[in-house]
């Protein structure tokens, strides 16, 4: 009996292995720069990330007669807010 075919050879292997590295490393510097991302989940209102507090947010909204956000707080007096 024989040995059976190998479906690759070594330098597409290498190859193969060589533009999925290079296509990680490219979606991290992809990642990192913004990536496009709408929502930087910073620490704001209307982050959803880690630091985001949306959910405290929403149950303020949805508890209290009167909530507001704004995106210049300096221009809103903190009366507005109660």
């Amino acid at each position: 009996m024989s040995a059976p075919a190998e479906p690759f050879g070594k330098g597409a292997s290498l190859g193969i292995v060589l533009i999925g590295a290079l296509a990680f490393i490219a979606v991290l510097y992809w990642l990192g720069t913004g990536g496009g991302a709408t929502n930087n989940g910073g620490g704001h209102a209307a982050g959803r990330g880690l630091n985001g507090y949306a959910g405290l947010a929403a149950m303020i909204a949805a508890t209290w007669a009167r909530a507001v956000r704004s995106e210049m707080p300096s221009r809103r007096p903190i009366s507005a807010l109660v």
